[in-house]
């Protein structure tokens, strides 16, 4: 028989995030456990607060580009 698992986030200490963000008063995670945090902003008002050399992934969830300008970068 088949066994399900799950994660367990319950009694978690909290990830200590506001010392690796500038303006981190103005800042609310949406979601945060000892794993992480997750924010439900705009990427482009979150991620210039974020200290250089801090997070492992970062996933910003489209839409992007709504108001029609797009910038391209050569790497």
């Amino acid at each position: 028989m088949a066994k399900q698992l799950s994660l367990n986030f319950n009694n978690l200490s909290k990830f200590s995030w506001e010392k690796y963000f500038e303006n981190a008063r103005k800042i609310e995670p949406y979601f945060s456990s000892s794993q992480g945090i997750l924010f439900e902003a705009d990427c482009l008002k979150i991620l210039p607060n974020i200290k250089d050399e801090i997070a492992d992934v970062i996933f910003a969830d489209p839409p992007f580009n709504l108001d029609g300008k797009t910038t391209f970068f050569k790497l």
